[in-house]
């Protein structure tokens, strides 16, 4: 991955394209404590080792949603801060730069069949030197940089985010909080080489941004670029778009790609936890 340096921070993370069976060690780890728990079994109380089997058991049916929903991850770099998180299905794990912002890192949708891209993933680090108002601000303000028009009110913040992580090595569960905050943009997001050059109107996103405020000296930003199918096509429908045009939007399961969203928060870490889950992928 690029790396670079701002005021807003230093991005420091690096991407995998191993071609490993995806989730591999996550589930050895968990199929192993179900054997634990076997052989412990002559020594447990019951009712200790069917509570112990049923949080086993959950896990294993976490780690099968989260292989079939997530792709690679993004795995730690050389330098502070490390983090890891593994990404939605469909989106690439091989980084692009975003102009005018070294700090950030944009991981683009991967299915080029699609007239737009349905999601993309902004991952960066900033400095505390920086208020998480003012981290916001500069993500918004780079993406208007890249020709986005900001719709509505500045970024809203939302309540503090709580996610389980089920499939975590080292304890059954443990709480996350990460700061949310959304706002809509229009744009016109391209596709580089062989996809369309031009669009008959501007598309509409929605950015979720995630930021995680873990004692590691760094603001970590996780943002979820997702097409708005309706607010596009009513844009284009009050703009004259024809049919033909509408109907090559790209159709998608909201539900499906929420449900993404937050299994791939699940999986982030940030600082000693993140080195640990990429010692546990690389296994």
């Amino acid at each position: 991955m690029r790396q670079g340096q701002t005021a807003a921070g230093e991005t420091v993370m690096k991407t995998t394209s191993t071609t490993k069976s995806q989730g591999l060690p996550w589930a050895s780890a968990a199929t192993g404590m179900c054997l634990v728990a076997a052989i412990l079994v002559s020594g447990c109380d019951r009712a200790e080792y069917e509570a112990h089997l049923a949080r086993t058991q959950e896990r294993l049916r976490h780690l099968d949603e989260e292989n079939a929903l997530l792709g690679y991850p993004v795995l730690p770099g050389d330098r502070p801060p490390a983090v890891f998180i593994r990404l939605p299905a469909n989106v690439s794990a091989t980084a692009k730069p975003v102009a005018d912002s070294p700090w950030l890192q944009r991981f683009p949708w991967a299915n080029r069949r699609d007239l737009v891209p349905v999601v993309e993933v902004y991952l960066g680090a900033a400095t505390r030197s920086l208020n998480i108002q003012e981290v916001v601000a500069e993500f918004a303000s780079t993406i208007e940089r890249q020709g986005g028009q900001r719709i509505g009110e500045p970024a809203t913040r939302g309540t503090l985010t709580r996610f389980v992580r089920l499939a975590d090595p080292e304890s059954d569960r443990v709480p996350v909080e990460l700061m949310h905050f959304s706002y809509q943009s229009r744009e016109k997001p391209n596709w580089p080489g062989d996809g369309p050059t031009e669009l008959p109107a501007a598309v509409v996103y929605r950015y979720d941004l995630f930021i995680d405020d873990s004692p590691t000296g760094w603001w970590v930003v996780v943002a979820f670029k997702q097409l708005d199918r309706n607010a596009t096509e009513l844009l284009w429908r009050e703009q004259g778009v024809s049919a033909a045009w509408l109907l090559r939007l790209p159709r998608f399961d909201a539900e499906r790609v929420a449900r993404q969203r937050q299994l791939a928060l699940a999986t982030l870490r940030t600082g000693a936890a993140a080195r640990t889950a990429a010692q546990w992928w690389r296994n």
